[in-house]
C-alpha cells in the first residue's frame, strides 16, 4: 500500500519565556492581542503570517496553537519575542515542546468497512455512541485515530513529527481488509 496522503491541521506546542509578563501592558500595546481575564486567564496573541495563535500566561509560559509545521512555530516565537523586546521585556529562548499533532487523511471506504473493522479489531477499536465514528488508541507511539464513515481519519496526540509516518503505517495496516 502506498503511503497515505495527509496534512497536518494543527500543531500545539509550548515553551517558556522565563520572565513574568504584564499581560495588560502587552494587550494595550498590540492590536493583534486579546486579553479578558474574567473570561480566559491567558492573553491571546494572533498572527497572520504564519497563521496561528499564541496563548500567553503571566507566568511566562506560552502555547502555540494552529501551526501547520514546526518552522511556523519558530517564526511565530521570533516575531512575538521581538515584540516583547520592543516593550522592554527580556524573553529567553528555550526549547519548544510539541504537545499535540493533529493529522487528517482520507481513506477509501468499502461498503462493509465498519462492520469488518468492528468485528476484527474489538480489542483496539471502540464503537462510540455515534455510529458514524470509530476510535482507535495506539500505545507506541501514543496517538488516537478517529475513523469516520465519510472516510476521513483524524490522528491526534502525536508528540513528535518523526512519528507521523509510523502512525500512518499503523493506520494503513489496521484498515487493510484481507
Amino acid at each position: 500500500m502506498n503511503r497515505m496522503d495527509y496534512k497536518i491541521v494543527n500543531i500545539v506546542a509550548s515553551t517558556e519565556i522565563c520572565e513574568k509578563l504584564d499581560l495588560n501592558k502587552i494587550n494595550l500595546s498590540f492590536n493583534n492581542s486579546e486579553y479578558e481575564p474574567e473570561v480566559y486567564f491567558a492573553l491571546i496573541y494572533r498572527l497572520e503570517n504564519p497563521k496561528l495563535s499564541i496563548l500567553v500566561n503571566s507566568s511566562g509560559k506560552i502555547i502555540f496553537n494552529g501551526a501547520k509545521n514546526y518552522d511556523d512555530i519558530k517564526k511565530a516565537r521570533e516575531i512575538f519575542f521581538d515584540d516583547l523586546i520592543n516593550l522592554g521585556f527580556n524573553p529567553k529562548i528555550r526549547d519548544i515542546t510539541i504537545n499535540n499533532i493533529v493529522l487528517k487523511t482520507k481513506i477509501e471506504i468499502k461498503t462493509d468497512f465498519f462492520e469488518i473493522l468492528g468485528a476484527q479489531k474489538k480489542s483496539t477499536i471502540k464503537f462510540l455512541k455515534n455510529p458514524d465514528r470509530f476510535v482507535f488508541k495506539n500505545m507506541a507511539p501514543t496517538f488516537t485515530a478517529m475513523f469516520y464513515r465519510t472516510g476521513t481519519v483524524l490522528i491526534l496526540g502525536l508528540k513528535k513529527l518523526e512519528n507521523t509516518d509510523l502512525a500512518l503505517k499503523i493506520i494503513e495496516k489496521l484498515i487493510m481488509v484481507q
